[in-house]
Order: C-alpha cells, then sequence, then structure tokens
C-alpha cells in the first residue's frame, strides 16, 4: 500500500529522536496540505491558512488536544506535539477537511513509495518494532507492528494486513484491482466488493520464494554472481 507511515521503535531509537526543524500544515483550496505528516516528538508545526476564508483548526486526539479558533495567515505560535500518537486533524467551519499527524519516537520513519516500498538509511543494528500505519485504516486503529531484528547488513521485512480487515481496506482505498496468491483464502466479503481480484503465483509475493525460484530457472546455487541477491 502506497503512502503508508512507517517507523522502527526501540529503546535505544527513542534516546537518539530529536524534533524536526520545521514542520508545517497548511489550509489551501479548503484542504489540509499535506493530509497525512509524520513529525518526531517535540516538533512544532505551524498551520498558515492560504486560503481567503477563515478555518478553525482543532484536534481532539490523545496525542494532541489544540485549537486555533477562526483565522487567516499563519499563526504566531505553532504548536508543539510533544508525544506519540496520532493526531486527527479537523476544521470547524469546513467539516470536509481532514488530516493527520503521526508523531513518533524515533528518528527511523517515513512513508512507503508508489510500489508500496519504504528504505531506512543508517539504522543500527539491533532489536526494534517495526510499527505500520495508514489513513485508510479505521478511526482509532493503532498501527500494525512486528518484531524486527536489524544485523549489520541491514534487514528486509513485510508488513501483512490481517485478512479480516482487508474488505474495509479496500473500499476505504477504492481500489480497482486485488493481486493475491490465492484467492480461496480471501475473506468472502472481498468477493462482495466487485473488486477484480488477479491471482498471482505465491513467488511473487514472497522475496525469499522468488529468489530460490530463480535459482532454480538459473540453475544456480545463489544469486550472488548476477549481483541480485538483494533484488
Amino acid at each position: 500500500v502506497s503512502g503508508a507511515v512507517l517507523f522502527l521503535d526501540s529503546p535505544q531509537a527513542r534516546e537518539q529522536v530529536r524534533p524536526l526543524a520545521a514542520a508545517e500544515v497548511a489550509q489551501a483550496e479548503r484542504r489540509f496540505v499535506p493530509a497525512v505528516s509524520v513529525v518526531t516528538v517535540g516538533t512544532a508545526v505551524t498551520f498558515p491558512n492560504r486560503d481567503t476564508v477563515r478555518h478553525h483548526v482543532y484536534s481532539f486526539s490523545p496525542a494532541k488536544r489544540f485549537e486555533i479558533k477562526l483565522y487567516v495567515g499563519t499563526p504566531a505560535a505553532p504548536v508543539v506535539f510533544d508525544q506519540p500518537g496520532i493526531a486527527v486533524l479537523g476544521c470547524n467551519i469546513h467539516d470536509q477537511m481532514a488530516a493527520w499527524i503521526v508523531v513518533v519516537a524515533t528518528p527511523y520513519f517515513g512513508r512507503s513509495d508508489d510500489s508500496g516500498r519504504w528504505a531506512a538509511a543508517s539504522v543500527p543494528p539491533g532489536r526494534y518494532t517495526l510499527r505500520a500505519w495508514h489513513a485508510g485504516m479505521p478511526v482509532g486503529a493503532a498501527p500494525i507492528e512486528q518484531a524486527l531484528t536489524v544485523e549489520a547488513a541491514g534487514a528486509r521485512a513485510v508488513v501483512t494486513l490481517p485478512a479480516g480487515e482487508l474488505p474495509a481496506w479496500l473500499a476505504r482505498l477504492d481500489a480497482a484491482e486485488l493481486l493475491c496468491a490465492d484467492r480461496d483464502a480471501l475473506p468472502p466479503a472481498v468477493a462482495l466488493t466487485g473488486i477484480a481480484i488477479t491471482q498471482r503465483p505465491a513467488w511473487q509475493f514472497d522475496a525469499a520464494l522468488g529468489a530460490r525460484k530463480l535459482c532454480e530457472q538459473l540453475q544456480v546455487a545463489s544469486l550472488a554472481g548476477y549481483n541480485a541477491q538483494d533484488v
């Protein structure tokens, strides 16, 4: 899934985290820009109004409760997000406006790209909790998490969405097609969504299985000779 927020958490990571130098969530054309932001604990966020109408920005989320009443321009005081969590933003004047600020207590965070991937650079070896969150998840849902051990050479992980949540995710994302390894294993409710379901070989969803498949086809013991061991 593209646009997911991913971050690596550990006691050591929490010791290394520092506030970002600057962050803003603007209002333009009666929407928040960006719709999803990721900031570290202690970051001060400004909320410039670039519309010609006034906005009333607020959040009632436990991670940060605040309110900037009717205003134009840029408020003099930014809002400091001082504890980890997910703050849902709204406008008291324009109900259709919504945004999310994910506050993390780690310097190792990012967003998945169009292919659903994220690569974190310069992560020290150690044990972490990999957490993933997406705006399409149910309101109030905690990030999906899994243990991850990072070796000196790095590590790879696949975040798997619980099958029971799949129909709701597809509805929120307005997906046109679902690729899967076994359509018979999908929850029955998926068929009711009307989405196109395409079955692909299992190795296309499993890096280790895909590597073995390539080795079999090339009749080699390893892909190292092709400089493709990390593909």
